[in-house]
This record gives structure tokens, C-alpha cells and sequence, in this order.
């Protein structure tokens, strides 16, 4: 089982420890290869007392990884203010392995615009590692479609 992980996951699982090292490293993997995350019943609406987005995100089974369990989950959240560094702050959804933050912005030449970007994180009990997934939408413009897709585009290992 231990051939199919990575080469530059082997590659650190077999370098020497130290006592004195923190017991925790970090590895990116920005080669990933799977299937979508398919967001469903995506809307958007204001009242008087605000303005929310809602939508339904599913995981494909076993992607991108075997060792990530499926999800399948409710997202709702305000629209996204940005934090004094300007970041637009990641919400849980109703499964709280699953986060998202929904981008908008202005482009010249292509118009306003909004990207939903999705994390998952999970213990990847094959490896005894943390796992985090990140994903994004394609731009996607108003009015909203329904349905669509979100990447994985990127993930990482906390061992």
C-alpha cells in the first residue's frame, strides 16, 4: 500500500527525525488529480436583514484521495465582509469539515464576477495524517446558475 502514496510523500515520511524537531510538518500537494464537488440549489438573496448565500455541496465518492470520506452538506452564510487584512473570512457549513468563502469582485475587461472557493478537512486514517482539500468554482456570474462545479485543486498533509 505504502508504493501508491506520493514520491514526495515517501520521501518524507523517510527522512530522519529529530527529538528536538516539532512532531507536526506541512506537505503541499498541488498536483491533484480528481473528480469535482458538485454544488446544487445555489442562491442568493437579500432581505431587510441582510443579504445570504445558500447552496448544497457533494462530494464524488472517493476523490480525490480513497482516504477522504465523502460529504455531502448545507452552506449558508452573509456575504462575506472582509477582515482588517482584507480577507474574506472562511464559514462552516452544516458539516463542519466543509468551509466556504464566496469571492466577488470587478474586473475591467471581464465585468463583476464571483468564485466560490470550498475547504475540506479530515484525519486521513491511511497515512495518520490531518488532511485539508481546497477547491474553487469557475467565475461565475449574475444571474447565478443553480449548479456547478468546484474543483480540488490543491491539498495538504499535517502529519
Amino acid at each position: 500500500m505504502l508504493s501508491l502514496l506520493p514520491t514526495t510523500l515517501l520521501l518524507l515520511l523517510s527522512a530522519p527525525l529529530s527529538l528536538t524537531a516539532p512532531s507536526r510538518s506541512l506537505l503541499h500537494r498541488r498536483d491533484v488529480q480528481s473528480g469535482p464537488w458538485s454544488v446544487t440549489s445555489f442562491s442568493d438573496g437579500c432581505s431587510p436583514g441582510g443579504c445570504v448565500y445558500n447552496f448544497d455541496i457533494t462530494s464524488s465518492p472517493s476523490t480525490p484521495s480513497p482516504a477522504s470520506p465523502d460529504f455531502s452538506t448545507h452552506c449558508t452564510a452573509p456575504f462575506g465582509t472582509p477582515d482588517p487584512d482584507g480577507e474574506v473570512p472562511f464559514k462552516n457549513c452544516a458539516d463542519q469539515s466543509v468551509s466556504f468563502r464566496i469571492l466577488n469582485y470587478n474586473d475591467e475587461q471581464t465585468g463583476q464576477g464571483t468564485v466560490v472557493e470550498v475547504i475540506h478537512s479530515f484525519e486521513n486514517e491511511t497515512i495518520h495524517a490531518d488532511e485539508t482539500l481546497w477547491g474553487a468554482s469557475p467565475t461565475i456570474k449574475s444571474p447565478f446558475p443553480t449548479s456547478f462545479e468546484v474543483e480540488v485543486t490543491a491539498t495538504s498533509l499535517s502529519l
